[in-house]
């Protein structure tokens, strides 16, 4: 029956040897998900499948989360976009004409770059909206909060996308900008009427359709004045009536992680898969721990397609898209007509053509900006080092002083602590100096709120590289710059 084929499985720690080898062997699956784990040496991934895919002797595909910005696997070998809300703010600068042949351009260079390194499936854009409170979920990832504004850029990132070869995945369906805690940690509770739902937080993923997105990823957010099974996971309502039935969608259908805490904290992996898969997904995602859960979830989904409790004939035509999909992105397939990426990817232009066009002065109360070359600086940046393990830029935030440097040439430098708010390395500056402070997520880290407290507002800019939610915790006087 294939069963195996209709997971997505999260590679196992390390480079891709003989434990990726075994949980494909074992599973059955077709596709894999990358993680930052699995890609220490960049330059070496594209020899690393080449050998995985002759070994396991069949179509493999590979996938990672690569949306830019917050969101990025790996730094190296691959042009660092900023994160969707640079492209917004494009927008408001040059208007969605110029924003969205910016996010169309976008999606063609990280497509080349990933085929480049083997890897077909890129699980971006995400399309939910940025509403009127905080979304710990969502922050930089959004294009914004107009759905047709949205639509337009993700569905111009997803031509982009399979112009380059590869194939772009929209997510989280039907949206979850209303959300006010984080799915991976717990299931958000959104309250939303079904007419605004459909008609407005769904409404991106429409373009995205008809932009011919391969595939569509969905949310673990419990509407309940939708459907009061659960999370959308589990919801054929929303799944099957809405995406498949409704919008017309006939691509590949996934879930997200079902190891995030929106589904471990009501129950087994193995019953959510069978609950996700009768709701009308093809693929169920089993990422961090795929070799110790994904087998009791495959043998879940084989009993309840013998019992008669999942519909064998939806099976099989899910088994078909899968098996499709794979065959476009086969790995031996894209390293036979990519190139390989240089150092710094195939767009870095681009990027900074993106970024550029996201940055913005939000306030300036005390005249400081420009700042001038004559004046004495202190740049502040937050001592990530202990998170840096998932966010990716290790390499690139190792060293504050380096990170200080590219901020402001020969500039004095603080380390902050995200968790204390101490304060080490060069101090304060005089009456004509200035402190410029690269804020890391005030909202989630108290260290940095603190920081904050302890400067002299009219001597500081800030800029939130992280959270813009951070904008409303800067004291009046500060100014602030909003870097996209």
């Amino acid at each position: 029956m294939n069963v195996g084929r209709r997971f997505l499985v999260g590679a196992p720690d390390g480079p891709l040897g003989d434990g990726a080898l075994r949980l494909l062997d074992e599973t059955g699956a077709a596709i894999l998900l990358l993680f930052r784990r699995n890609i220490p040496v960049p330059s070496r991934l594209p020899d690393e499948l080449a050998r995985l895919r002759e070994r396991l002797g069949r179509p493999l595909a590979v996938s990672i989360d690569h949306e830019g910005g917050q969101v990025l696997r790996h730094v190296r070998h691959s042009t660092v976009f900023p994160g969707n809300r640079a492209l917004a703010l494009a927008a408001k600068e040059q208007g969605i004409a110029e924003a969205s042949d910016l996010a169309r351009r976008q999606g063609e260079a990280m497509a080349a770059d990933l085929a480049g390194l083997g890897i077909g499936w890129n699980l971006a854009p995400a399309l939910d909206l940025v509403c009127d409170h905080y979304n710990p979920g969502m922050t930089l990832r959004s294009y914004g909060s107009d759905p047709a504004w949205v639509g337009a850029l993700g569905a111009s990132f997803v031509r982009g996308v399979r112009a380059g070869g590869g194939a772009a995945c929209a997510k989280h369906f039907p949206g979850t900008g209303e959300a006010r805690v984080d799915p991976h940690e717990k299931l958000p509770r959104i309250e939303v009427d079904p007419e605004r739902l459909r008609n407005v937080h769904a409404a991106p993923f429409a373009p995205a359709i008809e932009a011919g997105v391969d595939a569509v990823m969905t949310s673990h957010g419990f509407f309940p004045q939708v459907d009061s099974v659960g999370p959308a996971t589990f919801s054929r309502e929303i799944v099957h009536g809405w995406l498949r039935r409704d919008m017309g969608f006939e691509g590949v259908i996934t879930t997200d992680d079902l190891e995030m805490g929106a589904i471990t904290t009501a129950g087994e992996i193995a019953s959510a898969a069978v609950h996700a898969a009768r709701a009308g997904h093809d693929l169920l995602l089993v990422g961090q721990a795929a070799d110790e859960r994904a087998l009791p979830s495959i043998e879940a989904i084989g009993h309840a397609l013998d019992e008669g409790t999942l519909d064998e004939t939806e099976h099989r035509a899910s088994v078909d898209r899968i098996d499709a999909f794979v065959d476009r992105l086969d790995v031996n397939r894209l390293l036979s007509s990519a190139q390989a990426p240089p150092e710094d990817g195939n767009a870095p232009d681009l990027a900074r053509a993106i970024a550029s066009a996201g940055v913005r002065i939000v306030r300036d109360p005390g005249g400081l900006l420009p700042i001038g070359s004559d004046r004495y600086v202190r740049v502040i940046v937050p001592d990530i080092r202990p998170v840096a393990d998932w966010i990716c830029f290790e390499d690139a935030w190792s060293d504050p002083a380096r990170v200080a440097e590219r901020i402001w040439p020969g500039a004095s430098v603080g380390i902050a602590s995200l968790e204390s708010g101490e304060l080490v390395g060069a101090p304060a500056a005089g009456p004509d100096g200035l402190d410029v402070v690269l804020l890391y997520d005030a909202t989630e880290n108290c260290g940095q709120a603190e920081v904050l407290g302890a400067l002299d507002p009219d001597r500081s800019v800030v800029v939130p590289v992280r959270n813009f939610w951070d904008q409303t915790k800067i004291p009046p006087g500060a100014s602030i710059v909003d870097p996209g």
